[in-house]
């Protein structure tokens, strides 16, 4: 299939509109290795361009060998406009001149998507580990190989950046060169977004050895391997990256398990969330050594109550709590959806609609509470808050909970009214978060540190002298100035 693919572009045929489709995996060691002599040649050059649509599958091309000191060397030596190469794996050993890379020595306006390489590439000038120069866009690729360049523009994904953009990608390999050289990108004049590498592993900055904030940035080992940069990516691209936690040390393309990122509460470092998932069933997990609780919730006298649940599963519209000791979590569909959500009466949580952002507007009755915190600048107060709606410019409409923005994939607070009253007539303004039964407690006032009776703090502790904050009063949530 290579080979007629090479046979076809560099005869100079324009496959534009030709799509082709890996079913199987290839190894190319048989033919082309160090022991025969010969090595690949690259489809597409200088002149040549690849201008098709090439889909891997998913599977994987090994063993592949070129040692040569042309330029464009890779798989592919040159993609075009309206060229694409998919869901691609490359591992093997690549040496040439100028504009090499893993995938692809260069791309001249096209397309590379979901590909990674695993081998070794070997240049002078414009080397990165999956695409050496760039004039198109690489979205959701990584590398995981060695890149060593004798001159500059040497980089973990792309050697120069000239292209739209490169987007969500990643790098673990080590980069090495003279000059401009990155853990991401090498040299970049156009858009670089969302990309990381290993700065434990790859100590030569982001581009050009420095890091940029929103484009490319170094993170540590254990930030990979906890979820941080899977979550990250996703969060660019979202549905592609996934990462089984305590398994895959590093982010999967299109991996069944998901990130879920949560908040964490400073007072007992716990991390908290909310969830839902319109898609399918799914099962919550976390690494062996960690901890995990899923609950429901209600509201009932004024006060807010968790009901750890019998499992870990969660049905396809159903809102929950999660509990953990560590922000991130792992979240994959079922292979069947067969699960009843929880009734109301035992669960108030409701699932956020599968949008963006939505504004949602309480029944007649009912008070809407959002997750999240207190102190947004401290991290700190986190509980269920009288849910704040705003308009698409941002400007704040709503917040005593008859309005509330929600955004998908989280779950909000529908308590009735009457139930979320305290015996004062006053409507609860916060509910702290605990395992145990939590009494809401009244709109905040401002109190002075001698203003007398006793104040608690929000895990309900006596407090003999408070500090600036917020603390429980007479049933009243006061700020003590």
């Amino acid at each position: 299939m290579l080979e007629l693919i090479y046979d076809e572009v560099n005869a100079g045929r324009d496959l534009s509109g030709v799509y082709f489709t890996m079913t199987a995996d290839i190894d190319m060691s048989g033919k082309y290795n160090s022991g025969s002599g010969e090595s690949w040649k690259p489809i597409g050059n200088e002149s040549t361009h690849f201008k098709g649509d090439f889909d891997g599958g998913g599977h994987k091309i090994t063993g592949l060998y070129i040692n040569g000191t042309e330029s464009y060397q890779g798989l592919f030596g040159c993609i075009g406009s309206g060229g694409a190469i998919r869901n691609l794996s490359v591992d093997g050993a690549v040496t040439g001149k100028s504009s090499v890379g893993g995938v692809c020595g260069a791309n001249a306006g096209g397309l590379i998507f979901n590909c990674y390489n695993i081998g070794a590439v070997t240049g002078s000038i414009d080397v990165g580990g999956v695409c050496g120069w760039n004039d198109g866009s690489i979205i959701s690729c990584y590398n995981t190989g060695t890149v060593t360049g004798t001159d500059s523009n040497i980089g973990g994904v792309c050697g120069i950046n000239n292209g739209s953009n490169i987007l969500s990608c990643y790098n673990i390999g080590v980069v090495t060169g003279s000059r401009d050289v990155g853990g991401v990108c090498g040299a970049n004049y156009k858009n670089i977004t969302r990309c990381y590498y290993d700065k434990d592993k790859c100590k030569v900055g982001g581009i050009g050895g420095s890091d940029k904030a929103g484009c490319a940035e170094g993170r540590s080992t254990a930030e990979f391997e906890r979820g941080e940069v899977c979550y990250l990516l996703d969060n660019a691209l979202p549905g592609i990256w996934g990462q089984h936690l305590g398994t895959d040390k590093y982010p999967i393309i299109n991996s069944a398990y998901k990130i879920l990122a949560m908040s964490k509460k400073i007072e007992d470092e716990t991390y908290w969330a909310t969830f839902s998932n319109w898609t399918s069933d799914v099962t919550i997990s976390v690494p062996e050594k960690r901890t995990l609780k899923v609950f429901n919730v209600t509201v009932s006298g004024g006060a807010l109550k968790l009901s750890r649940r019998s499992d870990d599963q969660v049905a396809m519209g159903e809102g929950v709590l999660l509990k953990s000791d560590d922000e991130y979590v792992n979240y994959k569909a079922n292979e069947t959806t067969a699960l009843t959500p929880a009734d109301y009466s035992v669960n108030n949580l409701v699932a956020t609609p599968d949008n963006y952002r939505t504004n949602i507007t309480a029944d007649d009755g009912y008070t809407l509470y959002d997750l999240m915190y207190n102190d947004e600048d401290s991290y700190s107060g986190l509980g269920f808050y009288l849910g704040i709606a705003k308009s698409k410019t941002g400007v704040i409409i709503s917040t005593d909970g008859s309005k509330i923005t929600v955004t998908r994939g989280k779950a909000y607070l529908n308590a009735q009214t009457k139930e979320a009253t305290l015996s004062s007539g006053v409507k609860v303004s916060s509910f702290v978060l605990s395992e145990e039964l939590s009494t809401g407690v009244e709109p905040v006032i401002v109190a002075e540190k001698d203003s007398g009776d006793d104040m608690y703090d929000l895990f309900g502790r006596k407090v003999i002298n408070p500090v600036p904050g917020i603390y429980i009063k007479n049933g009243k949530k006061v700020f003590v100035k």
